[in-house]
């Protein structure tokens, strides 16, 4: 990827490539909740969503393809859940070199602590630059502002 497009995705700062000689690869950051009370509550209350977003993609024809992970895990480490983005195939990108924007977003589950966020470039082939591609990659925690609508009810007595 050339630095005139990774200015024009707003990227290039923090880009992940899947690297030299692998077929895969991966990257993990571990964010902690725990220490807000007041967070605690509102997940354990169904009042918070996680939003994974990013630009994936890769090279050419390339069979390399990049996947994002959220696990939401519990205070001893259990996993309650998962969100995903991607893999953008060569098919997806019309067997092009680029990125593209994926987000996916869900309610955090009850008692959540930690959020596992996992890069993983898979497909790439053995001893060759893995070309699986990410940028501008972002994880937040909001408000769950979802509502569902009012729907009238008509009740019927005989």
């Amino acid at each position: 990827m050339s630095s005139d497009y990774a200015q024009n995705i707003g990227g290039g700062t923090n880009y992940f490539a899947g690297g030299p000689d692998n077929n895969s690869s991966a990257a993990t950051q571990l964010i902690d909740l725990e220490s807000n009370g007041a967070l605690d509550a509102e997940i354990d209350g169904g009042q918070q969503v996680a939003t994974l977003s990013g630009d994936l993609g890769g090279s050419g024809a390339g069979p390399a393809e990049m996947t994002v992970t959220a696990s939401f895990l519990s205070t001893g480490g259990t996993s309650l859940g998962t969100e995903s983005i991607g893999p953008v195939s060569a098919t997806d990108r019309n067997d092009q070199t680029e990125l593209l924007a994926r987000s996916a977003t869900a309610i955090i589950p009850e008692k959540t602590r930690a959020i596992d966020v996992t890069m993983s470039a898979g497909g790439g082939a053995a001893n060759q630059y893995n070309t699986a591609f990410a940028d501008n990659l972002s994880l937040t925690v909001a408000p769950n502002v979802f509502t569902f609508p009012s729907v009238p009810v008509t009740l019927h007595r005989p």
